[in-house]
């Protein structure tokens, strides 16, 4: 769901979670609304969406507030790496 909001941040409107396959394994994307999902199909005729909608779309869309996403700047990215490294 956090994808999902994320993708909805970059497109600034509502998405949508679709389950695509390519016959050997399934997989989901977000795409901006039906027209982006029929784009892809078109663009990969080996992949099918069974369903023909979406898994979940988002009912009402929530404009970003200003500060909520934002473009890490290179010492946060290298600190977030270094921790990600302790975890690990």
């Amino acid at each position: 769901m956090l994808y999902l909001r994320a993708a909805e941040a970059l497109f600034n409107g509502p998405c949508g979670i679709y389950e695509l396959t390519d016959g050997a394994k399934v997989f989901y994307k977000i795409f901006k609304d039906k027209d982006g999902l029929m784009n892809y199909l078109l663009e990969n005729p080996e992949k099918r969406c069974p369903l023909g909608e979406a898994l979940h779309e988002t009912e009402e869309f929530r404009p970003v507030v200003e500060g909520q996403i934002r473009k890490l700047d290179k010492d946060e990215v290298e600190e977030y790496l270094r921790e990600r490294e302790v975890d690990e």
